[in-house]
């Protein structure tokens, strides 16, 4: 989402920006620019044209001062670098782990994909044509691949903003109305919400970034210049944040603490059923391994489980032993169950506050400059600005680390992708085919392993 090219000029070079016609007079324009296209005539409407607009870009390009030393430019190009490669690989290896692994292809897991897609785009488009701009200060693109960078831009970290959302909406759903969610949460109703979130998110910002100019009946982004032409609109800019960050964050916020608040009641009520459980146990005992025939003295919470109980005691004190290791196995699954709810209940904490570090200091940084343009410094708001870009690069990093399964399929990939790369660098094509079809079974291995992980 980008912003931030305003704030390379002062305040008052600003409002004399924003005040000039520059439908009007070519003259005007030029002006301001350079006095070396004072040759072009106010009433020519050539001047207007994209080869005059390229000279007055190159134009701005010669007179403007780089922002940054060499060595500066240098390392921040390094570090822009890797920033993008990250976020390209991250979220394409998400994607790509999503369509060829069969059990990750689950409705919850179509929004970690649909966030994967948004993340990969800003990697892919609003980072690498953003990079020459903040490395040199001058945008070298033209006023329309301006506009259409800016829509796209904001269109696709909204799109990310309420893709987090629509996740954490799932996951309260999945844990805290389990049999409805299973009955009513179809494919197609997730398509529908997957192009639901894509739709909002472009009508937030995209009209808006085309049109706002022609509403105003002048240009308000000067050439060599590019930021959104609402950029000291306070009233457009709160309520798209309302929208884009406050919302999201605030849902985000009320659906985990409802997941985490529904684990914790059953993990509750398990262990105190657990702990009757053992009170029950210690009776037997005490009775010699004799279960009472008085069915009122066993716990209603474990009458189910306390028939196969008393079977096993009965049987096994016949032989002087009595092993209670079954029934250990019988609530395994049970517990197993629930840690699985608890990890997904960390991860979502984890995507929250990632998610408000990221984002927070950029909402809060725009919300002051629309009232108060010289209140934060260039360098603090170009933090911002990354940072927020930066949720993008975190979040296939959030997956893989709490993410059992999305875990072992990046391993998969990777050591797959590995496997293939060594393998066509052997000259034996026979021994090629020998040493490449074990790998085939190991990968086949790994995903059965998924499908029992789900069964438990």
């Amino acid at each position: 989402m980008a912003s931030v090219a305003y704030e390379k000029m002062s305040a008052s070079q600003l409002s004399n920006v924003t005040a000039l016609d520059w439908t009007a007079t070519d003259s005007a324009l030029d002006s301001f620019l350079s006095s070396a296209a004072a040759s072009c005539l106010p009433t020519n409407a050539t001047c207007l044209t994209t080869a005059n607009g390229n000279n007055n870009i190159t134009a701005a390009m010669t007179q403007h001062q780089p922002p940054f030393s060499d060595a500066v430019t240098a390392i921040l190009a390094l570090l822009i670098t890797v920033v993008i490669l990250m976020t390209v690989f991250g979220n394409l290896l998400v994607i790509v782990a999503f369509w060829q692994t069969k059990t990750l292809q689950t409705t919850s897991n179509y929004f970690l994909m649909n966030l994967a897609v948004a993340d990969l785009m800003i990697g892919l488009l609003a980072m690498p044509l953003y990079a020459p701009y903040i490395l040199t200060g001058v945008w070298p693109l033209g006023h329309s691949m301006c506009v259409t960078w800016l829509a796209l831009d904001y269109c696709f970290c909204s799109a990310s903003t309420l893709n987090i959302m629509a996740i954490s909406l799932d996951r309260y759903r999945c844990v805290t109305q389990a049999v409805k969610y299973k009955l009513h949460n179809s494919k197609n109703t997730t398509y529908f919400q997957m192009g639901l979130v894509w739709i909002i998110a472009f009508l937030l910002y995209g009209p808006a970034i085309v049109s706002w100019e022609h509403a105003a009946g002048r240009r308000l982004i000067p050439p060599g210049k590019c930021f959104v032409p609402f950029h000291d609109n306070f009233p457009f800019t709160f309520t798209a944040s309302l929208v884009e960050f406050f919302t999201p964050f605030v849902s985000v916020s009320f659906f985990y603490y409802k997941v985490y608040k529904e684990i914790r009641q059953r993990a509750k009520a398990k262990q105190e059923r657990k702990e009757e459980y053992r009170a029950f146990q210690t009776s037997l005992r005490k009775r010699g391994g004799r279960a009472s025939s008085n069915p009122d003295e066993i716990p209603s919470s474990l009458a189910p489980e306390m028939t196969t109980m008393t079977t096993l005691v009965s049987s096994s004190s016949s032989t002087g032993a009595t092993s209670h290791r079954p029934l250990r196995a019988r609530k395994k699954p049970s517990f197993d169950h629930m840690g699985r709810e608890l990890r997904v209940a960390k991860t979502l904490a984890i995507v929250v506050v990632v998610f408000a570090i990221c984002w927070s200091p950029f909402t809060i940084f725009t919300l002051i400059r629309t009232l108060c343009s010289s209140c934060i410094g260039d360098e603090l708001y170009e933090v911002a600005f990354w940072l927020l870009w930066l949720n993008s690069t975190v979040n296939p990093i959030v997956y893989a680390a709490f993410h059992t399964q999305f875990r072992s399929a990046f391993q998969s990939l990777i050591c797959q992708c590995c496997r293939k790369t060594f393998l066509a660098g052997e000259n034996d094509p026979v021994e090629t085919e020998r040493n490449y079809k074990p790998g085939v079974s190991v990968v086949r291995e790994e995903r059965t392993e998924f499908r029992i992980d789900e069964q438990t």
